[in-house]
């Protein structure tokens, strides 16, 4: 049995000042996570009555932050905004259970700044803003060995957009760009830690860059609402590993730049709503996400094609009286026309005979299912 122990302590607090024009908001939290990760061997063949301590490891994270926001009117139109935030992240953690031998205890102090710039006029709005984050890896990233210390993630997010609401009466579009520029971000390559298990690993440099449209048209008894996203993912300089079973190695090929994995270049998304009696609503929802590849190698043999899927859903709204201030009812029938096709997946590869060999894995979508619900409010 592998057991998991852990206890959440902490705090938040935030304080607001607020003026005319202008509004500053001082807040924070801390948090202390420890955990206790063992296992216990309850039966084996030759002793069925054994109650063993297999491995008991302790582990802790401290978060502690603080942040400052600024916000001010100038003028009319324009609106201003700043965010600064401080985070000191520690982690102490005294082994694994497949690598008992790391220790790790290590500190990370961040600076997240953010800002921005709105201008306002006549339901026209045009904004940009950028923004700096930073985040310590995962306690499973560790494992991979004292050599191969993970590092930080860093992301350079910079939008730019722009939204009309009421260019006719009930229509308003928005139009949005932006650019997210990773350093070291923390990604499966195929490498393996020091037990043989795969392991996230830094990837020096990589990037999405894409545009977002949204339009909406809504009338009395009925709406429209449609959504494209098209994106460029790419990891530069990708480096992938694979298992030598002629070896007992593994081998490394460099692709350059690849699509990033599962992140498809196209999603589009159409809805309708229709409200021909009251109290009553049906929603048509459709969906198209486009191809996504399994790994960062850009490799069309390791890739989930694109796909379609349409949603429908009812929903009736009771009339209520005194104590009882909702009941609705609900009946939805999920992926309506059969569709088949994989949203998710994984892969691998290894040589053997000196043949690289791919073996991939998909999570198939249900066909026609449907669903019921009953809300009621007090």
């Amino acid at each position: 049995q592998l057991w998991l122990k852990k206890k959440l302590f902490g705090q938040t607090f935030t304080k607001q000042y607020s003026q005319k024009h202008k509004e500053i908001t001082w807040g924070g939290n801390w948090n202390h996570y420890p955990g206790r990760h063992l296992g216990k061997v309850i039966w084996t063949e030759n002793n069925p009555n054994i109650n063993a301590t297999w491995y008991d490891y302790d582990a802790a994270k401290t978060d502690v932050s603080t942040y400052v926001k600024w916000q001010r009117q100038l003028g009319r139109y324009w609106h201003l905004f700043t965010d600064l935030q401080y985070r000191h992240v520690h982690y102490k953690i005294d082994g694994f259970r497949n690598n008992p031998g790391i220790a790790i205890n290590e500190t990370w102090n961040f600076l997240n700044p953010k800002a921005g710039i709105t201008y306002n006029r006549n339901n026209l709005t045009v904004y940009a803003s950028y923004a700096l984050a930073n985040k310590e890896p995962n306690r499973d990233d560790f494992e991979a060995g004292l050599t191969e210390k993970p590092k930080r993630e860093q992301l350079h997010n910079i939008e730019v957009g722009v939204q009309k609401k009421e260019w006719i009466p009930g229509l308003q579009a928005g139009l949005n760009f932006y650019l997210m520029y990773y350093r070291d971000q923390l990604v499966l390559t195929g490498k393996i830690n020091d037990v043989g298990a795969y392991t996230r690993t830094n990837l020096p440099e990589s990037f999405r860059l894409g545009a977002e449209a949204e339009v909406r048209y809504q009338q009395k008894k009925w709406g429209l609402n449609y959504s494209l996203a098209l994106s460029r993912n790419r990891a530069i300089n990708y480096t992938g590993y694979y298992d030598n079973f002629d070896t007992g190695g593994q081998l490394s090929v460099k692709y350059g730049n690849t699509p990033l994995t599962l992140s498809p270049g196209i999603i589009q998304v159409l809805s309708l709503d229709w409200r021909p009696v009251k109290n009553t609503e049906i929603t048509l929802f459709n969906k198209y996400v486009g191809k996504q590849y399994l790994d960062n190698s850009g490799n069309a043999g390791r890739a989930l094609d694109a796909f379609t899927v349409t949603d429908a859903k009812i929903t009736y709204r009771i009339p209520t009286r005194n104590w009882l201030r909702k009941i609705q009812l609900t009946f939805q029938v999920n992926n309506l026309f059969n569709a088949r096709f994989e949203p998710n997946g994984y892969t691998f590869s290894y040589m053997t005979g000196n043949q690289l060999v791919t073996e991939n894995y998909f999570f198939p979508m249900a066909g026609t299912n449907v669903l019921g619900a009953i809300l009621i409010k007090l």
